[in-house]
């Protein structure tokens, strides 16, 4: 640093928006020299709250999934709920199935 220079900080990292003082002004200690974009730390704050709402949405589901599809019954968890409705379905399929064959073979 040579005679006559300051150094000049800024308390966080960002790019200088507005320049408040021009050169030979007199300031005094701690007044503000110049204003600096907030696009950096309001990227961080929207990525921060797009973490959060993504992990509330995940619990979310999971405690929809751990919840029971109906209150009759036993209680199950919504992947054990899912397959029994599914094995339900092809049962009831079979027997379609099964009752088209029979009408099929008493036709002939």
């Amino acid at each position: 640093m040579t005679l006559g220079e300051i150094r000049i900080t800024a308390p966080v990292i960002g790019l200088i928006s507005d320049v408040l003082v021009k050169s030979n002004d007199k300031v005094l200690a701690g007044e503000p020299l110049s204003h600096l974009t907030d696009e950096e730390a309001r990227a961080r704050a929207a990525t921060a709250e797009a973490q959060v709402a993504l992990e509330d949405g995940r619990g979310a589901m999971n405690r929809r999934r751990a919840e029971p599809r109906h209150s009759a019954g036993p209680k199950m968890r919504w992947p054990e709920a899912e397959k029994a409705v599914f094995e339900t379905r092809i049962s009831a399929d079979r027997v379609a199935v099964d009752q088209h064959t029979k009408n099929q073979e008493a036709a002939c």
